[in-house]
């Protein structure tokens, strides 16, 4: 049965469309349907279509010439015209009065549609009542496609770019459209929400009713309860991202996934020229660096690479070194860890912005630019907040690598970048120090200087030469061979953290004060400890810390 321009005017939800002319040739048959993308596109129909427009693809030409566009519809029958307004038109009022004179004569209806209605919409319903199913899906694929196609051929993937692609798909599923890195943060939205990606636990497979070559999972958003459809996207097994599709304003129709399946193989073909090219640069760069943190360049060559790597003078720089470790692996990393290597190098880079990035095997090296004028606490907690956010990203992949960051000396400019970056390196090798230092096994970020003393302990091989710097008076202690030792140890590891204070002992073990002094008083009977002597006391909190390092070791 015919599906003509006066059954779409008929139906529920296209009461809002308004014939402007032509009102006496409504029974025209739809044939097809389509979206005047070029000025041209009476070569691109085959006949009986009806065309949408918003006049925007003819704003750069003259009304004189505007017409004979329109008169080229003549020999393909056109169905009708469906217009939607838009501004930013040169000579808009002409050009309509144009379109009227023209629909008039050709008794071609002329339809008004608003604004809010989009294209795409009306193409995928119109398709689905003049075509059989599979053909209305095959068509509708074969269109999006093209415009897809069409909007980035000759175009690298920016963020500008990706915006693009994201507001056509947007536009062609009615719904909002956001891209996410794989640190699930925000790369590009269509709508105005720019907050981190939450992945909940009701997240389930979800199978579309198209083929598709991609991974689809369904939850609802936190907040709001809407539908989200979450796409993993992969470049190459190194480029990872997360495109999601909200169901703010309708369900999503098997028309929309082959629009999104169109979308993605899109961004795809993008992000591998965009990767290729960062790859070239990224060698060259990481070459570079390697020499100038390696100290083989010549003064001449310091300063050539100090101008291309934009490292300058009076600026101030750390040197940060990322690891990624598993309980169980050999000496030897799988080509799988070492491509989850470098999808954190990726992260790393989107999270600091600016800085030198690059990837050596199993290590991520980051020549930092830094604030001579921030407290250390302060960066210590960026870092170790930045540490979080990939940590988090990894458990989102359900990878099991920890990382653990090294971070050497601040130095000025680029001569001495050779001595932060040896800092780092140490500082991952002392990170089991580091942590029975601070007393917090989950420590993940270690800062070289922060080792101190402990530094010239590090490269000791024999166990028992670290006895000979701990004091006889807890070498006593820790010889006491009674169940209330561990007791013993605890009270006096807490008494000297609080400033020998019996009060602030007491409080954080949770014990009585009485019993708080009668256990350092017997630790002083025992062991001869002179707790008003400061030498001694200094000497005893070294000894606790060297204590626990052997226990660690063994």
């Amino acid at each position: 049965m015919e599906y003509t321009i006066e059954k779409l005017l008929a139906e529920e939800q296209w009461k809002q469309l308004n014939v402007i002319e032509g009102k006496e040739s409504c029974k025209r048959k739809i044939e097809g349907i389509r979206i005047i993308e070029v000025p041209e596109m009476a070569r691109y129909l085959t006949g009986g279509e009806l065309l949408l427009t918003s006049l925007y693809v003819y704003r750069d030409c003259s009304a004189e010439e505007f017409y004979q566009y329109l008169i080229a519809f003549e020999e393909k029958h056109i169905s009708g015209i469906l217009l939607k307004e838009r501004e930013q038109i040169s000579e808009k009022e002409k050009k309509i009065k144009l379109l009227k004179t023209y629909c008039e004569s050709k008794k071609i209806p002329l339809i008004e549609m608003p604004k809010k209605i989009s294209f795409w919409v009306m193409i995928s319903f119109v398709m689905n009542r003049i075509f059989t199913k599979d053909v209305a899906r095959l068509r509708y694929f074969k269109l999006t496609q093209d415009n897809f196609n069409t909007l980035s051929f000759g175009r690298d993937i920016t963020s500008s770019k990706t915006q693009d692609i994201l507001e056509l798909l947007s536009d062609m599923v009615d719904n909002p459209v956001t891209l996410y890195y794989s640190n699930l943060n925000c790369y590009v939205t269509s709508g105005g929400d720019h907050s981190r990606l939450e992945l909940r636990e009701d997240l389930e497979e979800y199978i579309p009713s198209v083929i598709t070559k991609f991974s689809y999972m369904r939850q609802r958003k936190k907040g709001t309860g809407e539908i989200q459809y979450v796409i993993k996207i992969s470049v190459m097994e190194e480029v990872e991202a997360y495109l999601v599709v909200t169901e703010k304003n309708r369900k999503l129709s098997a028309m929309d996934c082959m629009a999104i399946e169109n979308a993605i193989i899109t961004l795809q073909y993008g992000f591998v020229t965009e990767f290729v090219q960062n790859e070239i640069e990224k060698k060259y760069h990481r070459d570079i660096v390697h020499n100038v943190l390696s100290g083989m360049l010549g003064k001449e060559e310091m300063e050539e690479a100090a101008n291309l790597l934009e490292i300058h003078s009076e600026e101030y720089y750390r040197v940060v070194t990322f690891y990624t470790f598993q309980k169980e692996r050999g000496d030897m990393y799988t080509s799988e860890q070492l491509r989850e290597t470098g999808i954190i190098e990726g992260e790393i880079m989107t999270l600091c912005p600016g800085q030198h990035v690059y990837r050596n095997i199993d290590q991520i090296v980051m020549i930092q630019r830094v604030d001579e004028k921030q407290k250390r606490e302060v960066y210590l907690n960026k870092m170790e907040e930045m540490c979080a956010a990939l940590q988090n990203a990894i458990r989102y992949r359900h990878k099991t690598e920890k990382i653990q960051v090294g971070i050497g000396k601040m130095v000025k400019g680029i001569y001495n970048l050779k001595d932060s970056y040896y800092e780092a390196k140490r500082a991952i090798s002392y990170r089991d120090i580091a942590k029975v230092i601070s007393g917090n096994e989950n420590q993940t970020v270690t800062l070289y200087s922060d080792l101190g003393f402990f530094k010239l302990l590090g490269d000791i091989d024999d166990l028992n030469t670290l006895m000979d710097y701990i004091p006889e008076s807890l070498q006593r202690l820790y010889s006491y061979n009674k169940p209330q030792r561990k007791d013993l140890i605890l009270t006096l590891q807490t008494y000297l953290d609080n400033n020998q204070s019996l009060n602030k002992t007491a409080q954080a073990l949770f014990i009585h004060y009485k019993t708080a002094t009668y256990r350092i008083d017997k630790i002083g009977k025992m062991t001869g400890m002179d707790f008003k002597n400061p030498n001694e006391m200094l000497n005893v909190r070294i000894g606790l810390i060297l204590y626990k390092m052997l226990e660690k070791a063994r």
